[in-house]
């Protein structure tokens, strides 16, 4: 059923078909090796983060698409990742394979950002899993590690490269050469303002340049190469909206320099108050003026037609009465709740996109909405009630979402409700089993045979 799936769903079913204990460890290779190359035929080639929180809208759900790990980058880690306690020197050989990073230029008017940390994370494993304690002295880890820290391109990569580096296994002199090579391609980043906001590396910076200190390596050429990276990216086009891309926390490790594990909203000032050294000076507000102001993030509120927001408050009569106090358990049992259960689930039917350039944005809206009512019901039946409603809409629907990952994500959820509850939605599983679809028969399946564990669930529903 895998075999036949396409790239994204063939790669994470041979994955987890090989992590199962039954399947011995030749058969294990063979299937990793394959789901490795199928990893290449999925749509979305990286994962992406989202830099901006909050603005409520549909950053929530594109965080949960992308949670999924069905990107080709993510889905050739998981590949190589299971290899590596099975055989390491394969899992390298693999992971030679990967094709070498290439992230674009983000304008200002998006706000997905790349995520490659898992990238860096498993390299730094494989450095220092994959070869014999002799490698290692004869500089086989300094070699693997040298050409990925002298490539970094984009400010996306910067923080997890200085990790990198900081827990690396080299020897003090190898160490120099891979933090010269990282200052060297770090001082030449510059033209994407979003990305190297949502980066914010002065935390990592500062790790490696504490480490760099007890191994007695210089630091003060990665200070200067961090400087100019920062002067670089700040005295440039700047987005109008950076504000938004901040946490709380953030917000208050601008306000207070002590708290040195947020940079908050101004790299410069994290620089002169935790990285600067003598002789480098301060970084001065005239160097880091920006250049300009370019636009802002679209596509961040959602629902914004009438149809939409009637919705959107039938949504709102389900959770709280006319004194804007939540409903109870008890009250949710009430005919009077369920008689407004029933005319949500009718309206939702019934709801279709204004126009077909709207179908994305309406199929994510719409399977939100029915996962998020989902949990309100107080008892099974009303859940599985919900939960049918979005099954016979998501399968009718598969040609409405942005792509294949965004369709799946409320298929995951579904099955994973199951999963964690066969008691109360068995027959919901039936359903899911007998729908027709190929790919939700093999998730189904594989959630029967090799079942997630909570943690992996939940981030999705």
């Amino acid at each position: 059923m895998a075999r036949s799936a396409p790239g994204e769903f063939a790669a994470e079913a041979l994955v987890r078909i090989a992590g199962m204990d039954k399947v011995e460890t030749p058969r294990k290779i063979a299937l990793l090796e394959e789901a490795f190359h199928r990893a290449g035929e999925a749509q979305l080639p990286y994962k992406r983060s989202v830099s901006i929180i909050k603005v409520p809208g549909p950053a929530s759900v594109y965080r949960r698409v992308y949670a999924q790990d069905l990107d080709a980058m993510s889905l050739r880690l998981k590949a190589v990742g299971a290899m590596l306690p099975i055989d390491a020197p394969k899992a390298r050989e693999m992971f030679l394979r990967i094709p070498a990073i290439k992230l674009p230029r983000l304008t200002c008017e998006e706000f997905l950002v790349y995520d490659v940390d898992g990238f860096y994370d498993l390299l730094g494993r494989i450095a220092s899993q994959s070869f014999t304690p002799a490698e290692i002295e004869k500089g086989e880890s300094f070699r693997l590690l040298q050409p990925y820290v002298a490539a970094v391109s984009s400010a996306a990569q910067v923080p997890a490269a200085a990790h990198l580096i900081a827990t690396s296994n080299v020897s003090d002199a190898d160490f120099g050469l891979l933090l010269s090579a990282y200052a060297k391609a770090i001082g030449k980043i510059s033209g994407d303002d979003r990305t190297f906001v949502h980066a914010a590396s002065g935390p990592q910076i500062r790790d490696l340049v504490q480490v760099a200190q007890r191994r007695n390596v210089a630091v003060l050429p990665l200070l200067e190469a961090y400087r100019l990276y920062v002067v670089n990216n700040m005295a440039g086009p700047r987005c109008a909206d950076d504000e938004l891309m901040l946490n709380d926390a953030q917000s208050l490790g601008f306000a207070d320099p002590r708290l040195t594990d947020q940079q908050g909203p101004d790299a410069a000032v994290y620089f002169n108050a935790h990285l600067r050294i003598p002789p480098l000076q301060e970084i001065q507000e005239i160097e880091v003026t920006p250049s300009g102001m370019e636009g802002a993030a679209m596509g961040l509120r959602g629902c914004d037609d009438i149809n939409c927001k009637a919705i959107i408050q039938k949504y709102s009569d389900l959770v709280w009465d006319n004194t804007r106090t939540p409903y109870s358990a008890a009250q949710k049992a009430s005919p009077e709740w369920q008689a407004k259960l029933q005319q949500f689930l009718a309206a939702i039917a019934a709801w279709k996109p204004q126009s077909p350039e709207y179908a994305a944005e309406h199929f994510r809206e719409k399977s939100a909405l029915y996962s998020d009512v989902a949990n309100m019901p107080p008892d099974a039946a009303g859940r599985q009630a919900v939960l049918r409603a979005e099954l016979e809409y998501v399968v009718k629907n598969k040609a409405g979402a942005e792509n294949r990952v965004q369709w799946f994500l409320p298929v995951s959820g579904l099955i994973g409700r199951v999963t964690l509850d066969p008691f109360g939605l068995g027959k919901l599983a039936d359903d899911l089993r007998n729908v027709g679809d190929p790919i939700i028969t093999l998730f189904v399946e594989l959630d029967a045979a090799a079942p997630r564990t909570p943690d992996r669930i939940m981030p999705l529903i």
